[in-house]
């Protein structure tokens, strides 16, 4: 199925390590952890907030753990990966629906994952104007931030559509488009307890990209693997407009 950008947003989680973020519009710090609260749902459609995501593994269709730790993504877990723990950190779980049975394999797929808490190292803080000092600067902030209740903005914007990559996971911004044009299958909210697990991967990106010559005529829709960088660049050097596509 192919798409372009404008249609999907990614849904990678919005605080990331290494991340900028700005607190109460003043103090700017650079996250150095993030913690994840993660909801499963298992064969009998129970679902369940693990008490300690870090049991968690990554696991096979079949729920058969993946021992490979490089298929980790920088925030571990996202919606629609397998997982598989064992029985005594299931049962410790807060059911959100359903109840705990030991009949039932500890093998269920991510429904939803929400940031709980930042470790945040504070490196920076706004100037009150031209010329004034810092205001109260060795009064930092406390580095752990809970971003349901702080007034956290990243610095950094996920959404930009040329920031697509290989393993991106994304939404359609528009239903029809996803059903009607490309024909996706949507999973039934109602079969995840009310959680939204139509989330999509990226697999291939495609650059498209139009030239401004310099004899002044225009290519449009050029395909940028059929083009090299000309390094020596001069005055009458002209920068093309890119665009870009996503496979799925």
């Amino acid at each position: 199925m192919r798409l372009t950008s404008a249609k999907v947003h990614l849904s990678r989680h919005l605080y990331n390590v290494d991340q900028y973020i700005l607190y109460e519009n003043r103090w700017v710090g650079q996250i150095e952890e993030s913690f994840q609260d993660v909801i499963i749902r298992l064969s009998n459609s129970t679902l369940v907030e693990m008490e300690s995501p870090e049991f968690l593994d990554l696991a096979t269709n079949e729920g058969t753990a993946i021992v490979d730790r490089s298929l980790y993504l920088s925030d571990k877990y996202v919606v629609g990966q397998h997982v598989v723990t064992r029985k005594p950190h299931l049962r410790r779980g807060r059911w959100i629906l359903g109840e705990y049975d030991p009949n039932i394999e500890p093998h269920g797929i991510v429904v939803d994952v929400r940031t709980k808490v930042l470790t945040v190292n504070w490196v920076a803080q706004r100037y009150q104007g031209p010329g004034n000092p810092p205001t109260n600067f060795y009064a930092q902030p406390e580095s752990e931030l809970y971003p349901d209740d702080d007034p956290v903005v990243v610095l950094s914007n996920l959404s930009d559509p040329t920031s697509y990559q290989i393993g991106d996971r994304v939404r359609f911004l528009d239903r029809e488009v996803e059903t009607g044009t490309y024909g996706a299958q949507r999973m039934d909210r109602r079969e995840l307890g009310g959680f939204d697990g139509n989330v999509w991967m990226v697999v291939g990106t495609k650059t498209i990209v139009n030239v401004d010559w310099q004899d002044g005529t225009t290519s449009q829709d050029l395909e940028a693997k059929d083009l090299r960088f000309y390094l020596n660049v001069d005055e009458y050097e002209g920068w093309p407009v890119t665009s870009t596509q996503i496979l799925f």
